[in-house]
């Protein structure tokens, strides 16, 4: 049996764990009202991200058990949650720029409008493989557009919105906002670019290693909402 599918289930677990906690903990924490607007995009994103690896956990799990055909309808399901990312990390963006959720919602919308031709294209053409390695399954979009569209309407775009992130640093003043809206961007940043390299590779071991990296940043991500204890009173006092 491949042992190494079992390992790359349990990180992608770990992963989604991490991406859970963000998640309810952004919608249940008391918050000031002028953010939950905000608030409810971070919880959006991240709720993707754990979409994201829950199914790719059951998916490889699936695969390990001889289920390809689970596998590939997991992967693709998996697939449109990752691409729908873009959609609150757009919003965010525009919204902090701007501060008009109008130029929010119109960048969103046609963020959704490219997002919902992917699936489109993805579920049509669907896909071939898989290619089955010590360390995880393979599988490759059978339409080169999808994989455009993916790249550069998709995720390129929700990388380079969430550095607007660190234009809220001139809005906040105490030193707990800042850690955390620091914490939060890099989080998100990384956890977004390495999906970006782990849907161009090919290479099964680089592959692991990229999603052990997401588990590092989605770490971050929880650090910046949970600081030990020694950051939290210097970060109260500054």
């Amino acid at each position: 049996m491949n042992y190494g599918l079992l390992f790359n289930s349990g990180v992608s677990l770990l992963i989604a764990i991490g991406g859970g906690i963000l998640t309810i903990y952004v919608l249940v924490r008391k918050r000031d009202p002028k953010v939950l607007f905000m608030s409810a995009l971070f919880a959006a994103f991240w709720f993707c991200i754990t979409m994201v690896y829950l199914l790719a956990s059951a998916r490889i799990l699936a695969a390990f058990f001889g289920h390809y055909g689970l596998d590939r309808v997991l992967y693709q399901i998996d697939n449109a949650f990752g691409g729908a990312m873009a959609i609150p990390a757009v919003l965010m963006a525009l919204y902090m720029l701007t501060r008009n959720k109008v130029a929010g919602g119109v960048g969103a919308s046609l963020i959704s409008v490219v997002w919902a031709v992917w699936v489109v294209i993805m579920v049509i053409n669907g896909v071939s493989g898989p290619e089955v390695s010590q360390w995880h399954t393979d599988w490759d979009q059978v339409s080169a557009a999808a994989e455009y569209i993916a790249i550069f309407g998709l995720y390129l775009p929700a990388v380079l919105a969430m550095f607007s992130m660190f234009f809220g640093l001139i809005r906040v003043d105490s030193g707990m906002a800042r850690y955390r809206l620091i914490m939060t961007a890099l989080s998100m940043i990384l956890t977004a670019t390495l999906i970006i390299i782990e849907f161009l590779t090919t290479n099964p071991l680089l592959g692991i290693w990229i999603r052990l990296g997401i588990l590092v940043a989605v770490l971050v991500g929880v650090f910046g909402y949970f600081p030990p204890k020694g950051l939290q009173a210097r970060l109260k006092e500054g």
